[in-house]
C-alpha cells in the first residue's frame, strides 16, 4: 500500500501562520508530528467520513487503484497561498521519510533565485532626499510619490 496525498491549502489566522509537514513511514502518515496508523485499511478497509473530519486534517479517505487516498488540509503560509495554484493535483507518495509537496512555492527557502534577480545597483541615483525619476528604477519598484495621498 502507498498514499495518494492531495493538499488542500490553508492559511491560518495571522501571527499562526505555518507551513505543515508531512511523512510516511511504512503505512503511517505523520501530519505536522501527528502520526496516523493506517494498517487497517491494508486490502481496502474502511473509515466513515465521520470518524475523521472535523478531527484530524484528513477530508477524504479511501482506497483508490490499491493505493490509499487522502485528501487533507495542508497549512501554508499567505506567501505561498498567494504564489501557487490553488489546487493541487494528487500525488503518489513512493518513498518513505519526509514528504516533498509538488508546488515549487512550497521550497522557497530551497529556491536558487532565477537569473537577472537580486541586488541592482542603480548609477546616477538621486541626491540629498530627491526621489530617483522613474527611468533609473527597476521595473516594479516603487517611490514615496508613487502612494496615494503622497
Amino acid at each position: 500500500m502507498q498514499f495518494i496525498l492531495k493538499p488542500d491549502m490553508q492559511v491560518d489566522i495571522p501571527g499562526r501562520e505555518r507551513v505543515s509537514e508531512v511523512s510516511v513511514s511504512g503505512t503511517k502518515l505523520t501530519v505536522d508530528g501527528e502520526e496516523h496508523d493506517f494498517s487497517p485499511f491494508i486490502g481496502g478497509g474502511y473509515l466513515p467520513p465521520q470518524a475523521y473530519i472535523g478531527r484530524t486534517p484528513f477530508q477524504d479517505i479511501h482506497y483508490e487503484d490499491g493505493n490509499l487516498f487522502i485528501r487533507y488540509i495542508h497549512q501554508v503560509t499567505l506567501e505561498i497561498f498567494d504564489a501557487q495554484e490553488s489546487i493541487i493535483e494528487p500525488f503518489l507518495v513512493t518513498e518513505d521519510g519526509p514528504v516533498e509537496m509538488p508546488f515549487d512555492f512550497y521550497r522557497l527557502e530551497r529556491l536558487p533565485e532565477p537569473e537577472g534577480t537580486g541586488d541592482v545597483e542603480l548609477s546616477g541615483g538621486a541626491q540629498g532626499g530627491e526621489e530617483p525619476s522613474s527611468d533609473s528604477l527597476p521595473v516594479g519598484e516603487r517611490t514615496d510619490s508613487d502612494r496615494i495621498g503622497s
